[in-house]
């Protein structure tokens, strides 16, 4: 609950620059595993709408690597533009 407050009062701030385009806003949730909630293109210049996402996302539940989720979603994203590649969950599964 304290880390949605923050984000809406965060958001709150950069409310001019988010409805204006300026500022696109995207959400990850993470756990041993990372949960795309919403992309950067979903609530661009919705103010409102992006409040009402972001206070009513899901608590995930798992296990608590942050560290991994946040790493496998940024490589596995990196990964697909790259014209070869591992295979980036089995890597980064292998070091846990």
């Amino acid at each position: 609950m304290q880390v949605r407050l923050f984000l809406v009062d965060l958001l709150t701030q950069l409310r001019a620059v988010i409805e204006s385009g300026q500022v696109l806003v995207g959400m990850v949730t993470f756990a041993d595993r990372d949960y795309q909630i919403f992309h950067l293109n979903t609530y661009q210049s919705n103010f409102t709408g992006l409040i009402s996402a972001v206070r009513t996302v899901d608590y995930v539940g798992g296990g608590r690597n942050t560290g991994l989720g946040t790493t496998l979603h940024v490589l596995q994203r990196l990964c697909i533009s790259l014209t070869y590649c591992i295979d980036v969950d089995l890597f980064f599964r292998r070091l846990h």
